[in-house]
């Protein structure tokens, strides 16, 4: 009995989908089952408690958003604006809400469940943007919608043999007990939507310090071309604690939202300004290809997983190359490509595009509001 109630205390929700999931509990083993099926057991992985759990067979795991919304009777032509910032801060609040039901909460069946949903598997520990595979009003608008999902959790009291008792002793037989749980993803969206309007907010703050981000990076530079080194570097530190633990820089992952959105700026800013270049004249031409071949050639960790400020290291390299003469790729005309020039435009769009985004951050209660009015429209009509 006493295993039993450790059981579910860890674990209050279960997980969705028609395989089972297994988790070694501190006095037990519990297996979940859907009601549907309770014939199989995924094999064991290494997490909290060595949590389980294999991909859901259900249509919607790993479907488009298109299907999803469609599959419950939605209309894409009703989605809001696409929203660079928007789908990355529901991105993060997604990662944000993970941390806090798996790591904090203990909760491990309920942030799988989350995790899979919609094919996100490994998105918790991913340090990078675009790791959404929807837009940001389809995923809040399809986890809304969803239904509760019932589901069977089976707990076996350790014993002959399981967990290191002995498998001679006669008083020591298994006993398998069952109870029922519900996962409800309307509670999981109203959850997100409160973490978006709490990081939009700290956003809006943190965006504001980028010109000071890039005063920090001409100073460095300043530095190094008087004394061969920055000498002050060692003294200087980031502005918030790359620790997700760390409570007083805000929400969790707070570090590590700065540093993305630094790298997210940037990254666009790069593309911005070839994209613009390439439409001026030849010397404009010639160093939106200069800065193309850079970028393939050392800004590989913009997109996909990467550690911290890459933004920086990428700046400095740049800032590293001597002003030369290139060749344009059309009528192999030379020009003259000077690194300093193309830094300071990009430091300057990283900032025009950071004031853009804390206005598309004002939206975001309200975007949640006509999220909730949409939804209680459906139900008064049903």
């Amino acid at each position: 009995l006493l295993g039993l109630a450790m059981a579910a205390h860890l674990l209050h929700v279960g997980v969705h989908g028609s395989p089972a999931c297994f988790l070694q509990a501190p006095r037990g083993e519990v297996s979940f089952l859907s009601l549907a099926s309770r014939a199989s057991v995924c094999p064991r992985v290494q997490a909290r408690g060595n949590i389980v759990a294999q991909k859901y067979g259900k249509a919607r795991i790993g479907s488009s958003g298109r299907q999803a919304m469609k599959a419950l009777g939605l209309s894409m032509a009703g989605s809001m604006q696409k929203s660079e910032i928007k789908d990355f801060l529901t991105q993060r609040a997604l990662q944000n809400l993970l941390f806090i039901l798996g790591d904090l909460g203990r909760d491990d069946i309920t942030a799988n469940w989350l995790e899979r949903w919609n094919g996100h598997d490994g998105l918790k520990k991913y340090h990078g943007f675009r790791g959404l595979k929807m837009d940001w009003h389809c995923y809040l608008s399809t986890l809304i919608r969803t239904p509760p999902e019932k589901m069977v959790v089976e707990f076996k009291r350790r014993g002959a043999g399981v967990g290191g008792w002995s498998k001679d002793n006669p008083y020591l037989q298994n006993h398998v007990y069952e109870y029922e749980v519900t996962v409800e993803p309307k509670v999981l969206a109203e959850r997100m939507m409160k973490l978006r309007e709490e990081i939009s907010n700290e956003w809006r703050e943190d965006l504001m310090l980028f010109d000071k981000e890039s005063n920090e990076i001409w100073r460095g530079y300043l530095e190094r071309v008087r004394e061969k080194e920055d000498k002050n570097a060692h003294m200087q530190f980031p502005v918030f604690a790359h620790d997700v633990s760390d409570s007083n820089c805000g929400t969790n992952y707070r570090g590590g939202n700065y540093d993305l959105l630094k790298r997210l700026s940037t990254f666009l800013a790069i593309k911005k300004f070839i994209a613009e270049k390439k439409r001026g004249n030849k010397n404009e031409q010639t160093s939106a290809d200069w800065l193309d071949r850079m970028l393939m050639v050392h800004g590989t960790d913009f997109e996909g997983d990467a550690g911290y400020d890459v933004d920086r290291n990428f700046m400095q390299m740049l800032l590293n190359q001597s002003p030369s003469f290139v060749r344009n790729a059309n009528d192999e005309s030379l020009a003259l490509v000077d690194p300093v020039a193309v830094v300071e435009q990009l430091l300057e769009s990283r900032c025009e595009i950071a004031k853009t985004w804390c206005k598309e951050l004002e939206d975001v209660p309200s975007d949640h509001t006509e999220i909730a009015r949409k939804l209680l429209l459906e139900q008064l009509k049903d």
